[in-house]
């Protein structure tokens, strides 16, 4: 249902960018929203790229940045702080002896080093030392004494 929505909304606006030429601040604020739930969708592709996203919007790549642009962000640095968040997320929640390499390609990394690397960058903190964080604090934790 939210992908059919979310189809007619852009059929909408592709024809009323088509109509007018340019597209103005709210059909951008469209192409944005949707550009976000694309790469939410595709995190794990390692092929999503802002072609692979303009072309599933039907839209050029410069409007695509336009939309970014507007809101003080690029394509490629968006793409990577969701893909790093969710690497972190997935880190903590992991065991200590889960795989970084296979954390990192869930999360559309193809190259564990690069990963490693732009993530240190990122948080200033090596993954393995984030691994199953989450987990060892709750299973840390004194009882409430209201069991």
């Amino acid at each position: 249902m939210v992908q059919v929505t979310a189809d007619l909304l852009l059929t909408v606006l592709r024809e009323t960018v088509a109509s007018r030429g340019e597209p103005s601040a709210d059909d951008l604020r469209a192409y944005f929203v949707a550009a976000k739930r694309i790469i939410h969708q595709r995190l794990a592709d390692f092929n999503l790229s802002p072609k692979s996203i303009a072309d599933a919007l039907q839209c050029s790549r410069a409007t695509l940045y336009r939309a970014f642009r507007a809101h003080g962000l690029t394509v490629a640095a968006y793409i990577r702080e969701v893909r790093l968040q969710e690497a972190w997320r997935r880190l903590e929640e992991s065991s200590p002896h889960a795989s970084i390499a296979e954390i990192a390609a869930a999360c559309g990394f193809s190259d564990s080093v690069h990963f490693r690397r732009i993530f240190r960058e990122r948080f200033d903190i090596h993954p393995r030392d984030v691994r199953g964080t989450k987990r060892a604090m709750a299973t840390s934790l004194p009882s409430s004494g209201l069991n």
